[in-house]
């Protein structure tokens, strides 16, 4: 299994030149990886579908996330909400203002219908 944490890595294959023929190789592949506890080993996230032979690695280290997590903040909001004493809309009134925001939509729609009809080149 793998876990991603830690390290963005960049692998772009060596790139062989001839004075012939300038670079034999020029694609660059992105991946995530972990770099290990012992600094040279890395686990990519996904095989990278190169022929063997030598490479560069490019290896970015990835901040971690600091700050509550979207979970965290929704779970805040609604305490402080309850704390407030706010109710929640019934099922009901949840309906019910589907059904006016719907009906605003369609009056706005038809607005601009009437607009479009106005405005189009004479002849179609």
């Amino acid at each position: 299994m793998f876990v991603r944490v830690g390290c963005a890595l960049v692998a772009k294959p060596y790139v062989r030149r001839t004075a012939e023929n300038g670079p034999t190789m020029t694609n660059a592949i992105t991946v995530e990886g972990v770099l290990l506890e012992d600094g040279e080993t890395l686990h990519l996230g996904k095989k990278l579908g190169l022929p063997p032979g030598r490479v560069t690695v490019t290896v970015q280290s990835k901040p971690h996330a600091e700050g509550p997590t979207m979970i965290e903040v929704l779970d805040r909001i609604h305490r402080d909400q309850v704390r407030r004493g706010r109710k929640p809309m019934t099922e009901e009134e949840m309906d019910a203002e589907i059904v006016q925001m719907r009906a605003e939509e369609d009056e706005e729609e038809e607005r601009w219908r009437q607009i479009w009809s106005e405005t189009a080149p004479k002849g179609e």
